[in-house]
């Protein structure tokens, strides 16, 4: 790879984060003369695109547009310019990773789509980004009419504090946009795009919804809900969807996914009032710290990892890199560096070997030493695991002296153990036990043996059901409430 710059105007170049088609984006680190530093990610037009007033012009567009956007959701840009013949745009350093690699490392750990817990927590926050981009107004009140058009997994940025945030407005149509979109050319990726879109015509917020209405559906049931379809038409569930989502949320998607933009949510704001009404879920249930538990343990897991191949944990700020027209990856550390790194072990190795043996051989002769070289070391971490183990010996037998030797059996009548009552559901759904509020499903309780009578009660559709089941003494007994 070409040498990359070490300094761009005010920003020190550290390293390179990822390359696309339009732009690099280096780590660097922003200082101000009065001593203030920070690190940025730093979008820089590749030096060879200057000269092409398209590009050039769709890239200052991509800083307008994003200079605009002010919130928590969204990737903020502090800064742009053009210093020495670098046209750069810089960015908040999102250090974390995007919604595309957590899925996956996800699903290689559980085995399965993402919880509904976090796909509603997702949605809120991806929901409010786009409501504000969406109704975002100039100074004098009028709508800058900002459409994302890109919105996919791979645009929403998960940081290491649990923050989401939506990225790269590289291709989003303004109107303020120094550059206009032609008719009928596609912008985006054609898998999340919605049939307006596809079919070349005006857009407006509807369109990022449905896109949104994809990415939310592929979360929850691991797959495109448009497979064999040409997207165009209203969408009909597949044996999928009904087999893994409730009637809420059945009812939710033939909305959010009507190819006539009139007939689906209006605004993102809708879109997730309409979501929570179809889990259930309630505001708090999930929050940032949970996420953040999450990134932190799929992290960890992948550094552990060797078969992934890739032990370094991707920074979200290397999916930034221009995806206008492709899409960025990650650059690791290089082979190279790898291999010296690897080269100097083995000669510090080497060398702590042939000291061993030199001093072998002068206190126990030539034949202890060969005896002695040849043994390996034990490591201090498996010296530690041995005393470990033998402390851990040394506790069981001193607890099981003391059992034999002090307890004394209780001469008072057993008392039965109670049996456990473990109820799931399609869909949240209310229950009573013998007319008593025992909580929503999914729940588990440790109840007395003996005979009950269960009620389920949807208020939301005014739907119940009565049964009764017996509980025996330390079982489980196992409910579930089907939809179909």
């Amino acid at each position: 790879m070409a040498s990359h710059p070490q300094k761009i105007g005010r920003y020190a170049i550290d390293s390179v984060l990822g390359s696309g088609g339009m732009a690099t984006v280096y780590l660097a680190q922003m200082t101000t003369p009065s001593g203030f530093s920070k690190r940025v990610a730093l979008k820089v037009l590749h030096p060879h695109l200057v000269s092409e007033k398209d590009f050039l012009k769709m890239f200052m567009d991509e800083a307008r547009i994003t200079a605009e956007l002010v919130h928590g959701n969204i990737v903020p840009v502090f800064d742009s310019g053009d210093v020495d013949g670098y046209n750069y745009i810089a960015m908040e350093f999102i250090d974390g990773m995007d919604l595309s690699s957590f899925v996956k490392r996800w699903k290689h750990r559980h085995h399965r789509p993402l919880s509904s817990e976090i796909v509603s927590y997702l949605v809120r926050q991806i929901a409010s980004g786009l409501q504000y981009a969406h109704t975002k107004c100039d100074t004098k009140g009028r709508s800058l009419g900002i459409v994302h058009r890109d919105l996919s997994p791979q645009n929403i940025l998960l940081s290491r504090s649990g923050e989401v945030k939506v990225a790269d407005f590289g291709i989003a149509l303004a109107r303020n946009r120094m550059t206009v979109s032609e008719v009928g050319v596609l912008k985006g990726k054609r898998r999340y795009m919605s049939p307006e879109q596809l079919a070349g015509k005006a857009l407006d917020g509807r369109s990022d919804l449905y896109s949104f209405a994809l990415m939310v559906y592929e979360l929850l049931v691991g797959e495109g809900p448009l497979s064999g379809r040409d997207g165009f038409s209203d969408w009909i569930p597949p044996a999928a969807a009904k087999e893994k989502l409730s009637r809420g949320l059945l009812r939710f998607f033939r909305t959010a996914l009507s190819a006539d933009p009139g007939k689906r949510f209006q605004t993102a704001e809708e879109f997730r009032e309409a979501f929570r009404e179809a889990t259930g879920r309630e505001e708090r249930e999930y929050a940032a710290l949970d996420l953040l538990a999450e990134i932190e343990t799929l992290a960890a897991i992948a550094a552990s990892d060797i078969d992934e191949g890739d032990s370094e944990f991707p920074s979200a700020a290397s999916d930034l890199a221009t995806r206008n027209r492709s899409e960025a990856k990650p650059i690791t550390k290089s082979k190279r560096q790898r291999a010296a790194r690897a080269t100097s072990r083995a000669k510090r190795s080497k060398s702590s070997t042939a000291l061993r043996r030199t001093r072998a051989e002068s206190t126990s002769g030539s034949r202890i030493a060969q005896s002695l070289a040849s043994q390996r070391p034990l490591r201090r971490t498996e010296r530690g695991a041995r005393r470990v183990m033998w402390v851990l010996a040394v506790t069981i037998v001193a607890a099981i002296v003391c059992v034999v030797l002090f307890h004394r059996p209780q001469t008072g009548p057993l008392q039965p153990r109670p049996g456990s009552l473990r109820i799931t559901s399609d869909w949240p759904v209310e229950v009573l036990l013998d007319d008593k509020p025992l909580g929503s499903t999914p729940l588990r309780r440790d109840v007395p043996r003996g005979n009950y009578r269960i009620t389920f009660i949807d208020r939301a559709t005014g739907w119940q059901r009565v049964i009764r089941r017996r509980v025996n003494e330390g079982k489980t007994t196992a409910i579930h409430i089907s939809a179909r």
